[in-house]
């Protein structure tokens, strides 16, 4: 029975506590508080060196044990942290570097970047978590120890040479993806590669976890075993090699716990004591928590146990419906058939079920931290784990084989055995992770590969835990009474245990999809708006119960690949996997970028339907991002083989869509001249939004400029009928050009009177931006509540029937 495990019951208790003490003092919080004491970027810091990494042509230190003094001649304090992260300025300094050896260097420190949107990766969190409380930029080396760890050393350098040994018998790609498989290491791993393997679903073979440990744990313990070594010699030398494997590739938290477990296993074949995985699984957390408590918030330690979780506990269960079903009166002739194509399938259902229960239990993991299901995954890790054995031999016999053939110079018989043996291997590794990327290829191209299902909330994550709690409590119960009913020998009372435990199994079925469907299910507001903090550009999602999903602007010039690692995650966060609409106000590049690499990512899982720009584009001088946008929507075809349609809108256009109305105020192509004299600015597309339901409204005003607001007023005192909606105040603006001094005339500002007001910039951007002069505006108009993107983070508007509210994603909601 399931709840007969004293031991594990006693350190879930444990489990309990440590996520307890991590809720209460959360680790990025001492990040905080250690920023706090430094006043200024020059630091010496002193550290001892635990990792080094080679990523985007610098090389990266890991230091521990943190003395950190500020070159100021004022502050002579030394402050201590556990770690920090230092970029050397020149990479050629590493050579003198070993793992294990103390270093002074001198840089500028500042703290790791924070999320500032829903589903953006938070460094911060993230390297607190581990124990790393900031980074040391533009680093130099003052002073290097002598003493350093041997061992460390000496696994570091074997790494670094394996590394540089795949490189040489494969090509860049799948060297890197082997890197990743073998050792651990993913900075040479090519980024194609990562998304594909992750949108395929397969995306846990690169993390080194118990497939790798107990495949490669268990091959070294037969080896040994078969040289006439005792059980506890060769239990004795696989443990040590695994331990030295594991230092290897960096302890992560699975291999730590996949290690751990292996150990627990052969000192159980030592002892010829029974091994209890669940427990194992157990007293592993406990060790691993023990050393850092605050591990219980990275995803990866929770998907490793929970995957265990899902082998010991669901796996049973399932087999045990799935063998009571398969006895119905339909099913029961194939049930007991001896024919091999019978067995097959009854071994591919088995297997089904086997990776169905790890992604049972995991997938809250999953939705929480990552947003999205990949469908196919469960058929296709039928052929991708099996390979794994295959992937692993070889590449360990190219490691060993490799390292010896690229040893010394001469070259003898035994250096054309190595030799040929690393060739062999490489090439069968090749055929495989070639295999791989044909097979995760594939299976992004089908329809359906990805369900974006969003962030779950707290709340959905806990009722689904109970209702799975429910289902092994009672499937535990169940067992007990069988067997005591089998030792009775009572044979009316088996009788109707089998009714009701039959009656269970019709039920189980209905439970879990009741479960899935309450995690994943999601109900937005009728109506909310969205400013996305992309640092120096513009973006507002905009969507709803009541309403398509719409996109105005994406994109920013002070941060890299904003599309992929600032729009995309969050729209998927918040369960958005198709934009109805997506408008341009014009084609700087802080407001398209990101909308062309969302385009360009045919396998990111979102869909555009259309794009609607203004009617004088095409009228103006040739602009390159306009001519990338076409291309990147010609080439997306995942709704039209003609690709994605550039719809045009003008001054009086009206879209209406569900319970919203789209008015477009400027620029006016069709009946004035005015635009040939501006620039992409001030020829902005000038979006008015109105709710019907309550009467909410938005505008939306590009990068226009005061010179264009007067034009405006001028037109609209003039009675120009597309500009009636100016007529009443409006809830919401979008703050024209990031609060620039040219733009937000106090007049216009005054005409429009706001109850709420974003500016969205990029932080301490060299433009000034929001200007004092354009604050003082908005805060002349009585209750207009100002927002800004670099302090507040994404800033959520909800609109209910009677009812507003605001909340902030850096700070409280309002």
């Amino acid at each position: 029975m399931y709840f007969k495990r004293p031991m594990c019951a006693l350190c879930l208790c444990f489990v309990f506590l440590f996520w307890l003490y991590a809720r209460l003092f959360p680790p990025w919080e001492a990040a905080e508080r250690f920023s706090e004491g430094i006043s200024s970027e020059k630091v010496l810091v002193c550290g001892r060196l635990s990792k080094l990494e080679h990523k985007n042509f610098s090389t990266v230190l890991y230091l521990k044990n943190i003395s950190l003094k500020q070159n100021q001649p004022s502050d002579e304090r030394v402050l201590s942290t556990e770690g920090l992260i230092a970029y050397l300025s020149d990479p050629g300094e590493e050579e003198k570097l070993h793992i294990g050896c103390t270093l002074v260097l001198s840089g500028e420190y500042s703290l790791l970047d924070e999320a500032v949107n829903t589903g953006n990766f938070d460094a911060r969190k993230y390297y607190a978590v581990r124990r790393i409380y900031g980074r040391v930029k533009k680093a130099k080396i003052q002073s290097v120890s002598r003493e350093y760890s041997a061992v460390e050393d000496a696994l570091f350098r074997l790494k670094e040479k394996t590394r540089q040994v795949f490189f040489y018998y494969l090509s860049e790609t799948e060297a890197g993806t082997l890197t990743a498989l073998i050792l651990g290491d993913k900075t040479a791993l090519d980024e194609e590669v990562k998304e594909s393997y992750q949108n395929a679903g397969i995306a846990h073979i690169l993390s080194l976890s118990g497939l790798h440990i107990a495949a490669l744990g268990l091959l070294l313990l037969k080896l040994f075993k078969r040289t006439g070594l005792p059980v506890w010699a060769s239990s004795l030398c696989s443990g040590l090699l695994m331990l030295l494997y594991s230092m290897m590739t960096g302890l992560s938290t699975s291999t730590v716990r996949a290690l751990i477990m292996f150990l627990l296993g052969v000192i159980a074949q030592c002892l010829k004591r029974t091994y209890d995985l669940l427990s194992g699984a157990a007293f592993s957390a406990i060790l691993i928590l023990f050393e850092n408590p605050a591990y219980i918030f990275d995803s990866g330690f929770l998907l490793s146990f929970f995957a265990v979780m899902g082998i010991g506990l669901l796996y049973p269960l399932l087999l045990s419906v799935f063998k009571e079903l398969a006895r119905s009166r339909c099913f029961d002739s194939l049930h007991n058939s001896e024919k091999l194509a019978v067995k097959f399938v009854k071994n591919i259902g088995l297997s089904l079920l086997f990776s169905l229960s790890i992604q049972l239990a995991t997938l809250p993991v999953t939705e929480y931290s990552f947003f999205q299901i990949p469908l196919y995954g469960i058929f296709l890790n039928l052929l991708v784990i099996p390979l794994m054995t295959g992937v692993l031999g070889a590449g360990v016999l190219l490691s060993i084989a490799g390292n010896l053939a690229l040893t010394g110079s001469e070259t003898n018989i035994l250096h054309l055995i190595f030799n040929l043996i690393s060739t062999i291997s490489s090439t069968i590794a090749s055929v495989i992770l070639r295999l791989y990327s044909f097979l995760t290829g594939t299976t992004g191209s089908l329809a359906g590969n990805l369900w974006i299902c969003g962030r779950p909330l707290e709340e959905q994550i806990v009722l689904y835990g109970i209702l799975f709690l429910v289902l092994i409590g009672l499937y535990s119960f169940f067992e007990g009474k069988r067997k005591k009913a089998e030792l009775s020998e009572d044979m009316e009372a088996e009788r109707k245990l089998e009714v009701h435990y039959r009656r269970y199994c019709l039920t189980a079925p209905v439970i879990i999809g009741l479960a899935v469907f309450l995690l994943s299910f999601r109900r937005p507001a009728p109506l909310e708006l969205h400013a996305i903090s992309v640092g120096q550009g513009d973006c507002t999602l905009v969507y709803g119960r009541d309403t398509p999903v719409i996109l105005v602007d994406g994109g920013a010039t002070d941060i890299k690949n904003t599309g992929k690692y600032r729009i995309a995650p969050c729209l998927k966060a918040h369960g958005i996997s198709v934009l109805d609409y997506v408008f341009i106000s014009h084609f700087d590049a802080d407001h398209v970028n990101g909308i062309i690499e969302l385009l360009s990512d045919v396998d990111n899982g979102i869909t555009i339907r259309r794009i609607i720009i203004s009617s004088v584009v095409p009228l103006m001088e040739p602009n390159a991002n306009f001519d990338a946008l076409k291309e990147a929507a010609a080439d997306n075809r995942r709704l039209s083989p003609e690709g994605v349609p550039v719809m045009m809108m003008d001054a009086g256009d009206i879209i209406e869509a569900g319970e919203l109305v789209i008015d477009c105020l400027g620029p006016d192509v069709s009946g004035s001249a005015a635009w040939r004299g501006r620039d992409l600015n001030d020829n902005s597309l000038i979006l008015y939004l109105r709710y019907k339901k309550n009467g909410f409204s938005a505008l939306f005003t590009g990068d226009m400029s005061k010179e264009t607001e007067r034009e405006l007023l001028e037109r609209y005192r003039d009675g120009a009928a597309y500009l009636n909606p100016l007529s009443a105040p409006v809830t919401l603006l979008k703050a024209a050009h990031h609060g620039s001094k040219s733009a937000g005339s106090e007049e216009f500002i005054r005409l429009l009177s706001p109850m709420v007001t974003t500016i969205s910039c990029g932080k301490d951007n060299s433009y000034g931006h929001p200007h004092k002069e354009a604050l003082k505006v908005l805060q002349g108009i009585s209750g207009n509540r100002i927002y800004l993107t670099p302090r507040d983070g994404e800033i959520t508007l909800r609109v209910e029937k009677n009812r507003m509210s605001i909340e902030t994603f850096l700070n409280d909601t309002e």
